[in-house]
């Protein structure tokens, strides 16, 4: 009989260890999508993409096309956008505040984090991919950015603003310091010294994801932008594949439709939406904390999943296809069902102990 119980409640703790109990307390699983409002800066001309939007060659600024980009995402199962963002007072800037505005009013669950793709000094010096910590200048508009991230975005908007483990998401596209670009203690003493900065200032504590660097501990995130094609030029980032379990025990997928660009090599097919089926079979399988799809709107890259005129709606039911499929996937079924088990055999057996003892009882009388 010890023996039996002994059985049984290790049967429960197996249960209780791996289910679905533990996996729900974790952070909710997200599907966000990188999306660009670059369109009708005067330098993003139509004329160089291979395809084109339903919409039509549209104005990022144009409050239709935000409200309906918006509308197709939610219908797809989209979390929120990685808004790609070029610095202070540029037209990205003035797109990117627009949007917040308005999902702030019009569609509330919807979450939108900053990307920084620059860093901008005085309007003479830029940083784009090749970053420089240690140039006070840098130093001097890093912290000026972010500063002003956390006072126009973060702060005005905290309903809408994406936020990982309750901090708001800086998401940083390639910060690559050539000169210790594998110095994982450098890019913890840096990003960490900025955390400590800004909460001093802001009185607000961020969540640092990275793009394209090495996994380190100042990041909550890392990931590759688009691993099936950067790999090999970013040696240094440990996302070499389209799946990837980061040192904070993070597991992020990448998804994408295929990619084409004009005058660029290699061109990767969309093969009439397997490409980007197969990516979500590979992600599925992979089971992610964090789905990163590229991209809402990259028509430079031809990389886009929304809808066009060469394949209407395609990308967006495929997607919401998918979504829903992890939405409802529980990774510790069978765990799930040791738990149950478990606790079927100790209720069922109290139940008849209880009988028995009021049968014995009725007896006696």
């Amino acid at each position: 009989m010890k023996l039996c119980f002994v059985f049984i409640l290790l049967l429960i703790l197996m249960g209780l260890g791996f289910s679905s109990v533990a996996y729900a307390n974790s952070n909710d699983r997200l599907v966000l999508a990188y999306y660009y409002v670059w369109y009708g800066d005067g330098v993003h001309s139509w004329d160089n993409v291979v395809y084109e939007p339903s919409l039509g060659p549209y104005n990022s600024n144009d409050t239709r096309i935000i409200d309906q980009h918006v509308a197709w995402a939610k219908e797809a199962g989209v979390d929120g956008f990685l808004v790609s963002w070029w610095g202070t007072n540029d037209y990205t800037d003035n797109v990117t505040k627009t949007m917040f505005e308005r999902i702030k009013i019009l569609y509330p669950n919807f979450k939108l984090a900053i990307m920084i793709e620059q860093i901008v000094y005085n309007g003479t010096m830029r940083w784009y991919v090749n970053h420089n910590f240690s140039d006070p200048h840098y130093v001097e508009a890093f912290r000026g950015t972010m500063l002003y991230i956390v006072n126009n975005y973060i702060k005005p908007y905290q309903d809408v603003y994406l936020t990982w483990n309750g901090k708001p998401v800086i998401v940083l596209y390639a910060f690559i310091d050539s000169n210790h670009r594998e110095d994982e203690a450098y890019y913890n003493s840096f990003f960490n010294d900025m955390k400590v900065y800004i909460y001093q200032q802001t009185n607000v504590t961020v969540s640092f994801w990275s793009l394209n660097t090495l996994d380190a501990e100042c990041f909550d995130v890392t990931a590759m932008y688009l691993p099936q094609l950067q790999a090999k030029d970013n040696p240094q980032c440990p996302h070499q594949n389209q799946n990837y379990e980061t040192i904070k025990g993070v597991k992020v997928s990448v998804v994408f439709p295929g990619f084409e660009k004009q005058g660029y090599e290699p061109i990767i097919g969309r093969g009439n939406g397997k490409t980007y089926e197969n990516c979500w079979i590979n992600a599925l399988k992979f089971n992610p904390n964090i789905i990163f799809i590229v991209s809402w709107n990259e028509w430079y890259e031809s990389t886009s999943i929304e809808p066009a005129k060469q394949w209407n709606k395609t990308y967006l039911k495929i997607t919401k296809q998918y979504v829903d499929q992890v939405s409802n996937f529980n990774p510790y079924l069978f765990q799930d069902a040791i738990l149950k088990l478990g606790v079927f055999i100790i209720v069922t057996g109290f139940i008849i102990t209880i009988f028995r003892r009021l049968t014995v009882a009725c007896i006696k009388k």
